[in-house]
């Protein structure tokens, strides 16, 4: 006989069930997005600004000055890698809190009081303190324990109990007051470093981007600005101890060629003694110098006399071609008269007339004169 056992059958869920959840539970809801989006909306208007500081270097690259085996360096790293490391150095953070005084802290203050802390030191447990203001830029300054332990006046140096402190342009009312802390250097540090973001703008590019944000744009400003010109000495006392290193180098490189020159001409002096070479005494050496001036005034007179010889020559080549052409034309006058009775006798009174101008003895005279005056001369 057979018997067929019941099946369970399994509800199944649509989406028009979660539909007519919302729909019941839409107040809910609502609700619930309201007060999401206005939370958010009230603490983003809550949050003081932000403010962000950039500063941007180029770094050089002396890869160039290897040649061309710098290009076989696989393994070189990159000039930029080592930058960003030193501009991140802590060493570079410590100048920055050290000079900006990043560990002084002042908040806690009364509307209306401005002031400017020069000077503050503290050997206190904690060195935590609380300045009230008297009126008339005069204050007093009590421990966490709200023991006074000193009092003084703006811009002048107030020396208490286990506090140095010196404040200027101190401003407010009788009353008002101020909290005055001493922060932890190395945290400070820890700190700064922390908020410094420094990368290489873009791929390749050997350009450095230095950010830091804060609350305050002044302090923005200057921690970066402190930052790059701590980084800038560093790169300038870098390059200054090697340029001592190589100027050490060369003096002492030439303090030994100088012994070497020193031996190398005693050597030569002990030579020409064992050879029997005389040293020449000063009046020689004047005697060749008066030599070598007049073999310089006797080159300076040659070169003159071949000038004037040059101008003479140029001279007489101008009056030798004035005569042949007066020849010329007087060969050739009296050539055409000669035409005129006969053929032969052209031709012979034609060449007697043009060759009569080299048969002259004339140029002789005036040649030998020249040559005499340029020999005066």
């Amino acid at each position: 006989m057979n018997q067929q056992l019941p099946v369970a059958q399994s509800d199944e869920i649509h989406l028009q069930d979660y539909i007519n959840v919302i729909i019941r539970r839409r107040w809910t809801f609502v609700i619930s997005f309201l007060v999401v989006v206005s939370a958010v909306v009230i603490y983003t208007l809550r949050q003081p600004p932000l403010y962000e500081s950039t500063a941007t270097l180029f770094v050089k690259d002396d890869k160039g000055k290897v040649g061309q085996m710098g290009d076989l360096l696989l393994n070189s790293a990159a000039p930029v890698d080592s930058e960003l490391e030193i501009l991140k150095s802590r060493s570079n953070a410590e100048k920055v809190v050290a000079t900006l005084h990043l560990d002084w802290k002042v908040d806690k203050r009364s509307p209306g009081v401005k002031v400017k802390v020069l000077e503050f030191a503290s050997t206190a447990k904690p060195p935590v303190y609380s300045v009230q203001l008297q009126g008339g830029g005069a204050y007093t300054v009590k421990d966490s324990d709200k023991n006074t332990v000193g009092s003084g006046t703006s811009g002048v140096l107030m020396r208490g109990k286990g506090i140095t402190l010196l404040l200027q342009d101190l401003t407010g009312e009788k009353g008002d007051s101020f909290r005055l802390a001493l922060n932890p250097f190395n945290a400070t540090v820890a700190s700064v470093r922390k908020s410094i973001r420094v990368a290489e703008v873009g791929k390749k590019t050997n350009v450095i981007s230095v950010t830091f944000r804060n609350n305050n744009p002044e302090l923005a400003r200057d921690v970066v600005n402190t930052l790059v010109q701590a980084y800038l000495d560093q790169g300038v006392a870098i390059k200054s101890e090697e340029a001592t290193r190589t100027v050490g180098f060369v003096e002492e490189q030439l303090g030994g060629i100088k012994t070497e020159l020193e031996g190398a001409e005693k050597n030569l002096e002990s030579y020409k003694t064992s050879a029997g070479i005389i040293h020449l005494d000063s009046e020689a050496e004047k005697v060749i110098k008066t030599l070598a001036e007049v073999e310089k005034d006797k080159a300076g007179l040659t070169l003159q006399r071949k000038q004037v010889e040059f101008s003479l020559a140029s001279l007489k080549g101008g009056g030798l071609l004035a005569r042949r052409a007066a020849r010329r034309s007087a060969g050739s006058h009296d050539g055409r008269q000669t035409g005129r009775t006969g053929g032969p006798e052209k031709g012979a009174s034609g060449g007697q007339h043009r060759g009569s101008p080299r048969r002259e003895a004339g140029p002789g005279p005036d040649r030998r004169t020249a040559e005499e005056n340029s020999g005066h001369l």
